[in-house]
């Protein structure tokens, strides 16, 4: 049941917004995430079994990792901008989450930049108002701000005295008592690419770089409790900005 609705609100939110002027074809987009350590694949398989060094020398062992990109945003070389607008979340145990296909109508033309956002912006990151996202526990605290989770990422560093557990997760970042702050990143990644024909479109994801760029995380004081840290969620919005690329764009 959680993957039908996972599956089903990409299908039912996603939506092109586009210009009266414009040559415009009914295509379907795949996308698909992939995920490496420093040029290391990275899969489900992994979890619990391969140990990575992060920047600060920790051995960092992964049992989980999910987040949520919403607003995927093409731009044009003559400026038009297309939007899609809705969400995907993604979970590395869970397999069929990490690609999905849909059907849009996409401006013809040569494009430049693909963007989309990590999270949820205001528009959309409503506390309760997601089903499938509700069932899956992916919901913020609303002391904390409310709304939903960006990024889950949890697992285990190594220290002198043994394995410790870190919760690496991502939202809205709370300043004080009642003041908050959004906190989403969009990402602009750029490339030439032409959208006349059905595509599919790779996202990669470092995950060493949530933990080095440009601050180096240090697990031994940033490890657990950080939903509520400040400072923490911050800095997690500094280190976003280098975390994905873009992949092949290729016509199946």
């Amino acid at each position: 049941m959680k993957k039908a609705l996972i599956l089903l609100a990409v299908i039912t939110l996603f939506s092109a917004c586009t210009s009266d002027d414009d040559k415009v074809n009914n295509l379907d987009l795949t996308f698909k995430l992939t995920h490496n350590w420093d040029g290391q694949n990275l899969t489900f398989g992994d979890f619990g079994t391969t140990a990575f060094t992060n920047a600060n020398g920790e051995q960092v062992t992964l049992e989980r990792l999910r987040y949520i990109i919403s607003n995927i945003t093409f731009y044009s070389e003559n400026g038009q901008t297309t939007q899609l607008q809705g969400y995907q979340l993604f979970d590395l145990s869970e397999e069929e989450t990490l690609s999905f296909t849909f059907n849009a109508n996409i401006p013809e033309g040569n494009y430049t930049v693909v963007s989309f956002t990590l999270g949820l912006d205001e528009q959309f990151n409503i506390s309760g108002a997601y089903a499938d996202l509700n069932s899956v526990s992916w919901n913020w605290p609303e002391n904390l701000g409310g709304g939903y989770h960006f990024l889950q990422m949890d697992g285990t560093y190594e220290t002198l005295e043994g394995a410790q557990p870190f919760n690496f997760h991502m939202g809205t970042a709370r300043v004080s008592d009642n003041t908050f702050e959004a906190n989403y990143r969009t990402v602009f990644l750029s490339s030439d690419f032409t959208l006349n024909q059905n595509k599919t479109i790779e996202f990669n994801m470092n995950v060493a770089e949530w933990f080095k760029n440009p601050h180096t995380w240090d697990l031994n004081e940033l490890n657990t409790e950080l939903m509520m840290n400040y400072t923490a969620q911050k800095m997690m919005y500094d280190n976003s900005g280098t975390v994905f690329s873009l992949g092949e764009i290729t016509t199946p």
